[in-house]
Order: structure tokens, then C-alpha cells, then sequence
């Protein structure tokens, strides 16, 4: 007998069984719209790479004979053993049905076949390999869904488990299989592709999602290196790949999410809480940029004394009904609710915000690449020595000064000051190599060296200071100054041992008033209802505004201080260039320098104010020196200076050498560095040969940022690209930006980017120190270093506080802490 071409009536009831008990095992459609089959055989020598363990929703709903067919392709269970033939059939040998069998390890698989690969390592996590997503449940796959590939597209590390032999030779997987070439030439990446480190080979993440037909890329993956690139671009144009990846599109977004219902309910939640902190990010911008102290003696809403903070969401609450509602439904809640009002958030986002402001100037400077940075140091109120950091660098064609924090030291040595340098610069990554300036003050060690060059001096600014004193001890005795002074006068002021500005402004009150309070002084010496102590201070104050001399050094300080007061308010702008302080400090040591021949000028106008008068030892005797003791050959001629020309060379030419010095040493700081670039403001002037020297000159000292060569190149050709009406290096530096030639003329670039970066004064960190006593006052004097920080840092540098946008550190933070209940 012939065998049989077809199955047998038993064989046809056999296999009508098992599809109805395989239709049996799978969930209801109502369960969770997915239907898990069979867990797949894995033997213990042998890893089983599984199919894909779910079946989409439109193959739940096929008719049987769908079903056959695809129990027929998919291979995960073992066949039955052989049964028995039933009586009727004695006659006709059995028909086994024809089972798909299992490959052996050296076989090449079939695309309808289970792969198997010896010695496969399962070390990683079913969570991040694609080759372990047999077993996922409803909430993982939710989470991929919700998270995306990037998570488990593992195409970071080695490939060496993708190792094949195709035609005698290893092959690997590439990663240029993750990137995709367009016609026009660009590169985009293919996030769908992911790599299995335990099996090497790679599947789809939507097709092994959502896939319910049987590919290498969804269920068995992918490894045909040979032909990768060819095969990885026929699947992603394939209909079935674009029809999974829009049914991922469709599942990612939250409306075809099936909990849409609580992500609604969780989306507005957060949507509300972020309305909530959008009014508090407000207040605290409001607060922390003017300084102005939060807290208050209680955290209760209602109460005169629960501080700034609370008191400003009261007055915004008046006019926005949304927080009003908030603030009454939430407000004084106590602890254990939600209401986002508390201290203890305003302190979380004074930190949030303090560290984004100054994440934003760290980028800034990051992008400049070049910098400077300055240092100074002042005790605070809880006696904590504060070291300031403020750097510049250019932004926006100039140059900007940002303070970036205070820094407590426990001295000043330069080892300890080295050490705290680098490891703020290198906590902040911040390179030093970049950094092209440093700048020190030195005004507490400089105090006093003008004023104690000479005796005179000394006594004069003793003066001042007495009068103040006098003055100002009483409520009576001011009045009576005012009364005399009268209105649009200034009054006489303290002096300050490191300030020129309190210095100028106490003697030009004197100097403008000299009469009326000495019209005062006589009024208060006839009061008979003033002390004795009174009259007789009063009385030597007088004696003293009618000396010579003391006449004589109003008239003179008042011009000199007046003139570094300018100088001074010159100085500390923050945009100011270091040409520009170059040519102001020259004009100020001219102007210092003419004065060693006004000495008659000045002494004809303190005649003038004061007539009838003259030097206090005018008219002493000269003392003659005795003989009787002195032992030598002949006698020399006796030399004693009297009157002017005593003042003149023990008072008045001092006090002007003092000053030309300091200045002198101040300017040739300054100069030398002008001197290294001020060739490139008179390039058009130069001749070849001397612009070459510069150019050697600067690139020597700027290696590893300008090339000799290419600079002497590029000045040559910009000289003539310049107009004439250009002569400053902002000017040279805004016509390179505007125009866009910084590839041109890439080195001039540089060399005009460092010189703008040099720091010029250190008027920036003084400044921060008045805003350190603002902030850390007696009231807060236990406030904590990084609020401190924050605080300041907010307050300093306001106009970036006021141009970041926050919404993402809202959003984040409505995310973290928004709880999943009704509102």
C-alpha cells in the first residue's frame, strides 16, 4: 500500500483538539485587551530565543483557521508523543502529524524556527535585553511604552556576543547599523533597533511590542551581518514595521494609555500644582532680587508677622482669584497636607533657583572660553572671613562681570588661597587653563601709605574727622550746623579708611561750608546753655579752621580727591576696557604731576579765603643750634626752613610724590598688558616689519591660543578691511562679530576676545560685599552657606534671575512631589 498524501480522520481530531485547548489558554478580550500564550520550552544546555508572547488584539479576534495556521508556524511547544490508532483505523497506518522540528546547534535556522545559540550568556536584566521580553506583563509593557527605547537600545557597550561565521569568516554587528543615511546625505538615528547583549543579535522594539506576525526583528532577532544594512532598511520600510511604530505612537501618547483616566486626573493635578509654584518661583524672584529677608516670627497666614514671604502672597492672593482659592482652601492647613505654602518649600526653590542662575553664568563662561577672575575677602557679622569670586568674560560683543560666590577661608596666605581657587574652579568645572587674568585687592594693606606720608597730612584728615564728630554727637549742635549751612549745601561727613569717595565728599563739605561752620562753631561757643566741654571743643575746632595751613589743604585735597572720585566712578564700570583705564589712570598721573608748580596758586587762594594770615612759624623766633660741644673743622652754614617754602617741601611736594608713585605703579600694571595688544588699535599706522614684532610678541606669550604666523597673515589683510573711523578694540571686535568674519580672521578674534576679558578693576566683589551685609544682617546672622550663596548670588546678579525661565524646574518639581488623589 502506497503511503497517504493526507492526514488521517484521527490525526484532523487530534490537531481540531489542541487548537481548541491552545484557544482555551488564552485571556478574555475584556482582561487586558492582550492575550499572553504559552511559556516556551528552554532546556538547561541550550538557550531557546522565545517568540513574542503577546498577540495583538486583531489576531485575538481571527477566525480558526487563522488560528491553525498560526499554531502551525509558531514552534514553542514540544510535540505530543505518538498515541495509539483508534480500533476503526487497525487497517490504515497512522498519520503523525508533521511537527516542526527543533534545529540543531549547527544548522542554519529558518525564519519560522526557534534559533539556538551555545554557550549564550543570560547575564543581563529582562528589563534592558529585548531577547528576554517573552515574559512581560501588562505593567512592563506599559513602562516601555512610557519610557521609550533609549533605556534598553544597549548600543553603548561591546558587541562581542554578536559574533557569526558566514562563509568562513567572523562577522560583528556595527554601529553603523544604529544610524540611518538619508539622500540628502544627513545622518538620523534609529532609535527603534535594538541590541541583545545575550544573544547578539537585534530585534524592533515596536515590531517585538506590538507585532503579531512571526519576523527575525520581532520574535527570534536579527543577525545576518553579511547582509545588514540591506535587510535593517527593507524592515523599516516594510508596512508592518510603520504600522507597529504608529500603534506605539498612538499607545505613547496618554489618551490611549488604558489608566488615561488617572494620567488625566494626574496630568491635571500636576497642572494645578504648577500654577501653585509658578506664584511662589514669583515671590521668591521678587524677594531675592532686592535682598529682602522671607521669614517672618510665624509661618501663619493672616498674621502681621509672618514675614515678607507669606505677607506678598497675601497681596498677590487680593488680586488673583486662582491663589486666593488655594490660599483658602490650603492655608494654615498644618503639617501633613499639601499646600506648597510652607518655608520649606520657598528654602527647596531658593536652592533650585539659586543653582540655575548660576548653572546659566557657568554655561555663559564655558562659552566664552576665555576669563578672569578676581578675589577679595571680608569678615561677615557671625565673623566668617567671606572670599568672593567674580569673573569676566565676553558676551554679546562685551565684556560682562559676574559674581559667582562667597567662599569661607580660614586665612589669607597665598598656599590657602591657591588651594581654594582650584577646587572651586575645578568643583564648578571650570578650566584654569582658560583663565587669561587675575586680579587681588590690596586696599586693606595700601590704607594709609598717602596719608601717612607726612605730618601735615595726618593732622589735616585728624581734623575732619573731629569735626564730624562734634557735630554729629548731638541732635542740638546738628540742627544748628543745618540752620547755618542751609539747604542745598552739603553737611560734613565721616571719612572711611579705604573709600576715596567718603574721603572726597568730607572735604568738599568743607570746603563749601568753610564759613558757615565756622559761623556755626561761634554760635555754639556764646551759647551759654552748652556745656564747658562744649564751648572749649567748640573753641579749638575754630582755632583750627583759622590756621594757614589747615585753609591751605582744604583747597588742595578738595581739587585732588575730586579728581580720583571721577577717576574712581571711571574705574568701577563694569563694561569698562582696559585701554580706557589705561588713558584715564595717564590723564589722572598728568594731572598729579602738573601740581608740583601750582604751590603759589594754591597758596594765593587760601589768602584769599582766609586774609591776614599766615604760617604758624612765621613768626617764632629761629632757634639757633649751641656750639659749645661740636667738635670739627670750621663751621658749617645753618639751613632752617621756615614758612612756605618749610610747607612746601615737608607737606605740600610729599603728598604729591606719594601720589605720582602709587599711580605710576598702578598705570604700568595696566600698561603692560595694553602695551601686548594696543598694536592691533593702530594696525592701520604700523609698518610690516614692526607689526610682524608685535605679532611674534603676542603669540609668544599666548601659545597654546594664537598662531605668529597666521596672525602677521590675518593683520595685514584687516588693517585694510577696517574704516579709519575705528580706533578701539570694542569697535575692531564688534565689526569682526557683525560681519561674521571670525573665520577669517580666526587669530584676531582671539587675541581681541582674551584683551576684553582682562579683568580691570575689583569693584564687582566690593559690591558684593554690600550686598553680603544686606543679606546676612544682624537679624540673619545663623543663616547657612548655601543659602547665603543662593541668596546672594539672586540678588547680585538680578537681570539674569529675571531672564531665566523656570518652568522646567516647576514642572520636574510638580512631578516628583504631586500626590494621586482627586483634588
Amino acid at each position: 500500500m502506497s503511503n497517504r498524501t493526507y492526514q488521517s480522520g484521527a490525526a484532523k481530531r487530534k490537531k481540531a483538539a489542541k487548537a481548541k485547548e491552545d484557544i482555551s489558554k488564552y485571556l478574555p478580550l475584556t482582561s487586558f485587551l492582550l492575550v499572553q500564550k504559552s511559556k516556551p520550552v528552554v532546556s538547561e544546555d541550550v538557550f531557546l530565543c522565545p517568540t513574542s508572547n503577546f498577540v495583538s488584539i486583531d489576531s485575538a479576534l481571527l477566525p480558526n483557521e487563522t488560528l491553525e495556521i498560526q499554531q502551525e508556524l509558531e514552534p514553542e511547544q514540544e510535540p505530543e508523543p505518538e498515541q495509539e490508532p483508534e480500533p476503526e483505523q487497525e487497517s490504515e497506518p497512522a498519520q503523525v502529524p508533521e511537527p516542526v522540528q527543533e534545529p540543531e546547534p549547527a544548522q542554519e535556522p529558518e525564519s519560522n524556527q526557534i534559533k539556538t545559540y551555545p554557550n549564550a550568556t543570560t547575564k543581563t536584566t529582562q528589563e534592558t535585553d529585548p531577547a528576554l521580553w517573552h515574559q512581560l506583563s501588562q505593567e512592563a509593557q506599559s513602562f516601555w511604552i512610557s519610557n521609550g527605547p533609549s533605556m534598553c537600545q544597549n548600543n553603548d557597550g561591546s558587541f562581542k556576543n554578536s559574533e557569526r561565521l558566514s562563509c568562513g569568516q567572523k562577522r560583528y554587528l556595527s554601529k553603523s547599523c544604529f544610524r540611518r543615511e538619508l539622500h540628502n546625505g544627513e545622518f538620523v538615528n534609529r532609535e527603534w533597533l535594538l541590541y541583545s547583549p545575550s544573544t547578539g543579535s537585534v530585534f524592533c522594539f515596536a515590531c517585538t511590542l506590538f507585532s503579531s506576525k512571526h519576523s527575525n526583528f520581532s520574535t527570534t532577532g536579527f543577525d545576518d551581518w553579511k547582509n545588514a544594512l540591506k535587510c535593517i532598511s527593507g524592515h523599516e520600510n516594510g508596512s508592518e514595521h510603520h504600522k507597529n511604530m504608529l500603534t506605539y505612537s498612538s499607545r505613547q501618547r496618554e489618551s490611549g494609555q488604558l489608566d488615561s483616566v488617572l494620567i488625566k486626573q494626574l496630568h491635571n493635578e500636576q497642572l494645578y500644582w504648577q500654577n501653585v509654584l509658578k506664584r511662589i518661583v514669583a515671590v521668591v524672584k521678587f524677594l531675592s532680587s532686592r535682598g529682602l529677608p522671607f521669614r517672618g516670627n510665624n509661618e501663619t497666614i493672616g498674621s502681621e508677622q509672618n514675614g515678607n514671604y507669606f505677607g506678598t502672597l497675601e497681596l498677590l492672593s487680593q488680586f488673583d482669584p486662582f491663589l486666593h482659592e488655594h490660599m483658602k482652601k490650603h492655608g494654615n492647613s498644618g503639617k501633613g497636607n499639601t499646600s506648597y505654602l510652607s518655608a520649606n518649600i520657598c528654602e527647596e526653590f531658593i536652592c533650585l533657583m539659586g543653582n540655575k542662575v548660576l548653572s546659566e553664568i557657568i554655561s555663559e563662561l564655558k562659552k566664552a572660553k576665555y576669563y578672569s577672575i578676581s578675589v577679595d575677602s571680608t569678615p561677615d557679622l557671625s565673623h566668617v572671613d567671606q572670599l568672593t569670586f567674580t569673573v569676566r568674560y565676553v558676551k554679546d560683543l562685551a565684556p560682562v562681570e559676574r559674581f559667582l560666590q562667597f567662599v569661607p577661608i580660614q586665612g589669607h596666605g597665598a598656599e590657602h588661597l591657591e588651594t581654594v581657587v582650584l577646587n572651586f574652579l575645578q568643583e564648578n568645572e571650570i578650566s584654569i587653563s582658560d583663565c587669561r587674568g587675575q586680579s587681588y585687592d590690596n586696599a586693606s594693606n595700601m590704607a594709609g601709605h598717602v596719608a601717612g606720608c607726612c605730618l601735615e597730612a595726618i593732622i589735616f584728615f585728624d581734623f575732619v574727622q573731629c569735626l564730624y564728630n562734634f557735630f554729629s554727637a548731638s541732635t542740638h549742635r546738628w540742627q544748628v550746623l543745618l540752620s547755618f549751612v542751609g539747604k542745598g549745601k552739603k553737611i560734613v561727613k565721616q571719612l572711611s579708611g579705604t573709600r576715596w569717595s567718603a574721603r572726597a565728599d568730607a572735604v568738599t563739605c568743607l570746603h563749601d561750608s568753610y564759613d558757615e561752620i565756622k559761623k556755626a562753631l561761634e554760635f555754639l561757643i556764646k551759647d551759654i546753655s552748652q556745656p564747658k566741654e562744649t564751648q572749649n571743643d567748640a573753641q579749638n575746632l575754630i582755632t583750627k579752621m583759622n590756621t594757614f595751613e589747615i585753609v591751605f589743604l582744604t583747597i588742595f585735597w578738595n581739587d585732588i580727591l575730586c579728581h580720583f572720585n571721577e577717576t574712581s566712578k571711571i574705574l568701577q564700570k563694569e563694561n569698562l576696557y582696559l585701554d580706557v583705564a589705561v588713558r584715564i589712570l595717564k590723564s589722572l598721573l598728568h594731572f598729579i604731576k602738573d601740581l608740583r608748580s601750582q604751590f603759589e596758586n594754591y597758596q594765593e587762594k587760601a589768602k584769599i579765603l582766609l586774609p591776614n594770615t599766615d604760617y604758624r612759624d612765621s613768626s617764632k623766633r629761629a632757634k639757633k643750634r649751641s656750639r659749645r660741644m661740636a667738635f670739627f673743622d670750621g663751621e658749617a652754614e645753618e639751613l632752617e626752613f621756615q614758612g612756605s617754602y618749610k610747607f612746601k617741601i615737608e607737606t605740600y611736594l610729599p603728598v604729591i610724590d606719594s601720589l605720582t608713585s602709587n599711580l605710576e605703579k598702578r598705570t604700568s600694571a595696566y600698561e603692560k598688558i595694553n602695551d601686548n595688544f594696543g598694536f592691533l588699535v593702530n594696525i592701520q599706522t604700523i609698518a610690516n616689519v614692526e607689526l610682524k614684532d608685535h605679532c611674534s610678541n603676542l603669540a609668544q606669550i599666548y601659545k597654546k591660543d594664537i598662531n605668529e604666523n597666521e596672525l602677521f597673515f590675518e593683520c595685514q589683510q584687516f588693517k585694510y578691511y577696517i574704516s579709519k573711523d575705528e580706533h578701539s578694540f570694542t569697535e575692531f571686535y564688534s565689526t569682526l562679530k557683525r560681519d561674521h568674519l571670525e573665520s577669517t580672521f580666526p587669530n584676531i578674534e582671539i587675541s581681541l576676545r582674551i584683551f576684553l576679558s582682562m579683568m580691570v578693576s575689583n569693584c564687582t566683589g566690593e559690591r558684593s560685599f554690600s550686598k553680603l551685609k544686606l543679606i546676612k544682617n544682624e537679624l540673619r546672622s545663623t543663616m547657612l552657606q548655601e543659602r547665603l550663596n543662593c541668596l546672594s548670588l539672586m540678588s547680585i546678579e538680578s537681570d539674569v534671575l529675571l531672564t531665566i525661565d523656570f518652568d522646567d524646574v516647576i514642572k520636574e518639581f510638580s512631578r516628583k512631589k504631586s500626590r494621586k488623589r482627586h483634588m
